[in-house]
């Protein structure tokens, strides 16, 4: 029998030989732990500890997308070339669908689950944290227009 004169893998080979599937599962949200699939899983203990300082990836994100913003709006586009309009351009889009997504989900959340954060937070913050955010909420509910 005559071998087949093309390996259909060779082109993933490296790829596959070189990816490390070596998952971390971080436990300090017990509710809610985050499985970590990376090339250097020996510093999901660091990202785990940046991330409880700085808050969430998305978090970090929008900050660095509104300092562009701001820089943005400084910024003279016709002045850049080409490359660099393109660039601006995509970047314009990314935000876009980040807001848009961001917007959906916030119109998504159900009384249900914003009731089950309450509780969480209940269970988990003293009473001077309960008031704040009762007086958070009331203003905020207070001054709501019902939607239609």
């Amino acid at each position: 029998m005559v071998p087949f004169p093309f390996n259909m893998f060779s082109p993933f080979s490296q790829a596959i030989d070189k990816f490390l599937y070596d998952p971390v599962t971080n436990w300090q949200g017990a509710f809610s732990p985050s499985i970590v699939f990376n090339a250097n899983p020996q510093d999901a203990p660091i990202e785990a500890h940046v991330l409880s300082r700085t808050g969430s990836y998305g978090r970090q994100l929008g900050v660095l997308i509104h300092a562009l913003d701001v820089l943005q709006s400084r910024l003279d586009r016709a002045s850049l070339d080409p490359d660099e309009q393109a660039a601006l351009k995509a970047f314009d889009g990314l935000r876009d669908s980040a807001t848009t997504a961001a917007d959906e989900f916030r119109g998504a959340v159900s009384a249900d689950q914003i009731a089950g954060l309450a509780e969480s937070y209940r269970k988990s913050h003293g009473a001077s944290d309960l008031e704040a955010l009762r007086a958070r909420l009331d203003k905020l509910l207070g001054e709501a227009e019902p939607a239609k």
